[in-house]
């Protein structure tokens, strides 16, 4: 038990505070108060969602869907954009640049405390767990040749983020069809 709890603290400092002092120390700092509360809110998304999945971890069986995006995840699209920066010689000077930065952090610190899906892999493969597979891997080599693997990592960070954003709303709509029909079967 105090092993388990020692993990979980030093996943949130890997994770959570690692990350937001290395956004920070990037570019954010120059954002201001914004930038700090941006950090921050990433942080505390990271600490909550560690905490959550310490709670909500199943007994028994095997867990097919994260509820939010992983912690590790989490601190790789952060990872990912400092990364790609840097090799791009890309600076975030101006406002706009700056503010949608912060924005990102804090959608990512959110996304770590939501209820979107994310799929662990782990279990039974499907048909669509090889194809989502596939994709990643598939693009994350073709960008390895055609740029360079710090512009690949980016966007194979930018897929599995948006993947699992598109995947929950698909399971939404698959499940509010499969209720109303069985609502209207019900009422017939």
């Amino acid at each position: 038990k105090f092993g388990m709890e020692l993990d979980s603290l030093a996943d949130g400092v890997s994770f959570g505070f690692a990350p937001a002092v290395l956004i920070y120390g990037f570019a954010l700092h120059n954002a201001g108060i914004f930038g700090l509360i941006a950090s921050f809110i990433f942080a505390a998304g990271a600490l909550l969602r560690l905490a959550r999945f310490n709670i909500e971890a199943p007994d028994e069986g095997v867990q097919t869907y994260f509820k939010g995006i992983p912690a590790p995840g989490g601190a790789s699209c952060i990872a990912a954009i400092v990364i790609a920066a840097i090799h791009s010689d890309f600076t975030l000077t101006t406002d706009f640049e700056l503010n949608t930065l912060a924005f990102i952090v804090i959608a990512v610190g959110l996304l770590m405390v939501s209820t979107v899906k994310y799929k662990t892999l782990k279990g039974k493969k499907t048909k669509g767990d090889y194809i989502y597979l596939v994709l990643g891997i598939g693009m994350f080599v073709a960008l390895c040749f055609i740029k360079h693997p710090a512009i690949a990592f980016f966007f194979l960070v930018c897929y599995f983020v948006l993947f699992g954003m598109l995947n929950t709303i698909y399971l939404n709509l698959k499940y509010s069809h499969r209720r109303r029909r069985h609502q209207s079967v019900r009422s017939e």
